[in-house]
């Protein structure tokens, strides 16, 4: 059986891919990208596409925005765990930067958003316009999750402002009101109370002290109802607190509830895309097989077709033979 020696094609393909990947070194050819034929998947493109720096800049910008919020919660916190509202132009100037940096950043996103979303128009290939969808699907997603969580935060503090001056403005209507009525009836009934005392022991008459004894115990009777109106008052507003808290924990389960949807909701969007990456494989192979099953089909033709031939010719020469 003859053999044919590939050493000499071989050697001209080496030198060959050599020339090739010296004269290409700036391009950063590789030897995949000189042998293999690019493929029109956009993960083994070499140039990325013209969105992917929008979308770093959107996941910075991202970035920066809940830092932002954080510091701006921090800043409301303190403000509230003060005794008193003392004029403070630092903090409110630092909140007013802050509130003016997290609207800025919140319409650049917007504005990304919508040039990705023309993006995603003019994409010419199915799967990137998919891809295009589902980051700015995701982008939008978070950006109203951090734009509620923005909300919740301005209204929580403004709920906790008119609460506090609500609950002063109570104390000190309350206080001036026991200073002016309520103690003052009870200094009065106490003077009262030592008057009788000092009567009933000059004229030491022992009904009237009787008498005397039962008038003061309705008096203590009076200032202990007083004081046990002003607990219960301080507990019902114990109990409104507690009840507010009850409705800040839901609210925020309900946050944590809504972004767990949505992280759900980007996962099923990553299992679509890898469904459809195996399915576009799946038929591309196809066409591979259902190729090579022609050319098969086509060499047994041609083999058919060599036997023929020959078979034609050695009858053609047995009937010239038996001719002469």
């Amino acid at each position: 059986m003859t053999t044919r020696s590939l050493t000499d094609i071989f050697i001209l393909m080496r030198n060959n891919a050599s020339q090739t990947r010296n004269m290409y070194a700036d391009q950063g050819l590789s030897d995949r990208s000189a042998l293999v034929p690019m493929e029109d998947d956009i993960e083994l493109g070499r140039v990325p596409p013209s969105w992917s720096s929008m979308v770093e800049e959107s996941q910075f910008t991202l970035m920066r925005l809940k830092s932002k919020l954080a510091t701006l919660k921090d800043l409301y916190a303190n403000l509230i765990s003060r005794p008193a509202f003392d004029d403070n132009d630092r903090d409110e100037q630092e909140i007013k930067s802050l509130t003016e940096d997290i609207m800025r950043m919140s319409n650049g996103l917007c504005k990304i958003a919508g040039k990705m979303e023309a993006e995603g128009r003019r994409a010419v290939s199915p799967l990137e316009r998919r891809l295009l969808q589902s980051v700015t699907r995701a982008m939008v997603t978070e950006m109203s999750t951090l734009q509620a969580e923005f909300k919740a935060v301005e209204s929580n503090y403004v709920n906790m402002v008119k609460s506090r001056e609500e609950r002063s403005k109570f104390y000190f209507d309350f206080e001036t009101e026991t200073s002016e009525e309520d103690w003052g009836e009870i200094n009065l009934v106490q003077q009262s109370m030592k008057q009788r005392v000092v009567k009933s022991r000059e004229e030491r008459s022992k009904p009237y002290f009787d008498f005397e004894t039962e008038t003061v115990e309705e008096d203590w009777g009076e200032i202990n109802l007083v004081q046990q109106s002003i607990e219960q008052r301080g507990v019902d507003e114990k109990q409104v607190e507690n009840i507010m808290r009850s409705f800040v924990e839901l609210r925020d389960l309900y946050l944590d509830l809504s972004r767990l949807i949505v992280d759900q909701g980007t996962i099923l969007d990553r299992i679509d895309y890898h469904v459809e990456q195996a399915q576009n494989q799946i038929s591309r192979g196809t066409q591979k097989i259902a190729k090579a099953a022609q050319y098969q089909k086509s060499h047994k033709k041609l083999f058919c077709i060599f036997i023929l031939a020959v078979t034609f010719t050695v009858l053609f020469i047995a009937l010239i033979v038996i001719k002469l």
